[in-house]
């Protein structure tokens, strides 16, 4: 899934500009759908996406991922 969205992206310099932009924020994937694996719902849940999404953001920051 990290190299999917690094490919996402990379692929999409305005998003990876939005992404970078949140900066050391905590991102979480708050969903209704009860997905607790991918994301967090009714306030539990392992929040994957999120996590991903701030090593996606870490690297692009960095420079390891070139934007």
């Amino acid at each position: 899934m990290e190299d999917i969205q690094t490919q996402k992206f990379l692929q999409h310099p305005e998003l990876a500009k939005k992404l970078v932009s949140t900066g050391s924020a905590e991102l979480i994937y708050n969903n209704e759908c009860g997905d607790t694996y991918w994301g967090v719902s009714g306030g539990s849940g392992e929040n994957n996406l999120g996590k991903v999404l701030m090593r996606v953001r870490d690297k692009l920051a960095s420079g390891e991922a070139a934007v």
